[in-house]
C-alpha cells in the first residue's frame, strides 16, 4: 500500500562533507570497476559492494513530518532532530526523541497518540522501532506502556517482546510480549505477571 510524506523542517549545513566522502567512494569503485585487471569474481564483488553502499544522507532539525495514504494525512510526527540515509534497499529514518506521533482515521479524528525517546522509520516496508520510555494512548482510554515497540504502519499492527502494561478505565495487566492492533481494540499478552482491578469511586460505592 503506496504511502507518500512530507515533512517540514530546517535542513542541515554543512554536511556536503559526507556526502562528498560517499560520491568519492562512487568515483573510485567505478573507475576500480573500468580496469581490465580485475576476474570476474572481483567484479561481482565491487558491484555489489556499491548496490549494497549508502546513497545520500541527509540530517534535519526540527522536523513535523506527515505520511499520507490514500490521499489523506493519517500519521503526524514530531521530532527534534532526524537522519534519513538512503540505500538500494530502501530510506531509514532515525528519530530522536522527546518525540510524538499522532495516527488518525480517515475523517481526521486522532485514533492514537504515541511518545517515545527515539524510533527508526523504515519507509518501504513502513516499519517504526519505538524505544524507550513508549507510551501508546487510544481514543478508548487505554494505555500502553513498555520500553520497546514495533509498529507496522500499513496493517495497522503493534508487537513487543519486552516488558508490557495496559491500562483500562476498569483494570490493568502486565506481561512480557505482546501482539495487537494499534487501537488495542484486542490484544495478546504472551506471559502474563499480573492483573488487577483500578479502584473507582463506583467500586468503593458498591
Amino acid at each position: 500500500m503506496p504511502t507518500s510524506y512530507r515533512a517540514s523542517a530546517t535542513p542541515v549545513t554543512g554536511f556536503s562533507a559526507r556526502t562528498n566522502l560517499i560520491c568519492g567512494f562512487v568515483l573510485l569503485a567505478t573507475s576500480v570497476l573500468s580496469c581490465g585487471g580485475l576476474s570476474d569474481y572481483d567484479r561481482s564483488s565491487v558491484e555489489q559492494a556499491l548496490s549494497d553502499s549508502t546513497v545520500y544522507a541527509t540530517e534535519t532539525w526540527g522536523v513535523r513530518m506527515d505520511l499520507f495514504q490514500d490521499k489523506q494525512r493519517l500519521i503526524h510526527i514530531i521530532s527534534p532532530f532526524a537522519t534519513t540515509v538512503e540505500t538500494a534497499a530502501g530510506g531509514e529514518t532515525t528519530l530522536e526523541g522527546p518525540l510524538t506521533i499522532e495516527v488518525r482515521d480517515t475523517s481526521g479524528a486522532t485514533e492514537t497518540f504515541v511518545t517515545a525517546n527515539k524510533a527508526l522509520y523504515k519507509s518501504r516496508i513502513g516499519e517504526f522501532f519505538l524505544t524507550g520510555d513508549v507510551v501508546v494512548k487510544t481514543n478508548n482510554d487505554q494505555t500502553l506502556r513498555t520500553e520497546e515497540l514495533t509498529w507496522f504502519q500499513y496493517d495497522r499492527s503493534i508487537e513487543t517482546d519486552t516488558f508490557v502494561t495496559i491500562i483500562t478505565p476498569q483494570d490493568s495487566i502486565s506481561g512480557h510480549g505482546l501482539t495487537g492492533d494499534d487501537r488495542l481494540e484486542t490484544y495478546i499478552i504472551e506471559q502474563v505477571t499480573g492483573r488487577f482491578t483500578l479502584e473507582t469511586e463506583r467500586n468503593k460505592r458498591e
